[in-house]
């Protein structure tokens, strides 16, 4: 099979503005800006996989559904 990686992300200042959404909640993603911080700061790498295929996605100023039109369109290449 085929590993194909795909990392979201998003500038800081956004993810304040999205942090409190009620959406968050029910798929267990940080909700305040003080654990938005800790996160960020211990997971916020890019970390690039030799010889495999990877999709670096900005989605700052992306809709979700712009999101998943790109990250499908990466899956299917």
């Amino acid at each position: 099979g085929k590993v194909k990686i795909i990392k979201l992300v998003c500038d800081f200042e956004e993810l304040k503005k999205r942090v409190s959404s009620e959406s968050r909640k029910k798929f267990g993603k940080v909700q305040t800006i003080k654990g938005l911080k800790s996160w960020y700061e211990d997971y916020n790498e890019i970390d690039i996989v030799p010889n495999k295929e990877m999709l670096i996605l900005d989605n700052t100023k992306l809709s979700p559904k712009k999101s998943t039109d790109k990250i499908i369109e990466f899956l299917h290449k």
